[in-house]
């Protein structure tokens, strides 16, 4: 579901935000921010719901190391953080990169000659899946 579609402009977007407001009215700030919780796993599981899980196990993390933050105003818990968010960032965007530049490209080379080729990441999957275009369409 991309911004300017209809699906978004005439669907998702007035349910999240009236939602978001009738959440707020009823239950208060706490509700009317699950409900946009909720609403966002929605709207990202809509592109690919094989990556919900990980966005929700990050939301998590992240609420956990705020709260670790909070309690312990500890910039090493906020490093520790950004750091964590940074190398899962790295994983997902560029392992594949990464992969390839180190081992050449599978054609030419079998699986026993890199040892990391047997882990996958998503945008080897993705690739597989026929690009952004297909996904999207």
């Amino acid at each position: 579901m991309l911004f300017n579609s209809p699906v978004f402009v005439l669907g998702f977007l007035p349910v999240a935000v009236a939602g978001f407001f009738l959440a707020g009215r009823i239950g208060g700030g706490t509700w009317a921010l699950r409900w946009l919780v909720v609403a966002s796993l929605f709207f990202y599981g809509w592109w690919n719901p094989r990556f919900v899980g990980l966005l929700a196990g990050s939301i998590l993390v992240n609420y956990g190391i705020a709260e670790l933050i909070r309690l312990h105003r500890s910039r090493a818990w906020l490093i520790g953080g950004i750091a964590a968010n940074l190398a899962v960032l790295g994983w997902f965007k560029y392992a594949n990169f990464f992969v390839t530049a180190c081992c050449g490209s599978t054609r030419r080379r079998s699986r026993s000659s890199c040892p990391w080729r047997s882990a996958s990441s998503p945008s080897s999957r993705y690739r597989k899946s026929g690009g952004f275009l297909r996904t999207i369409g």
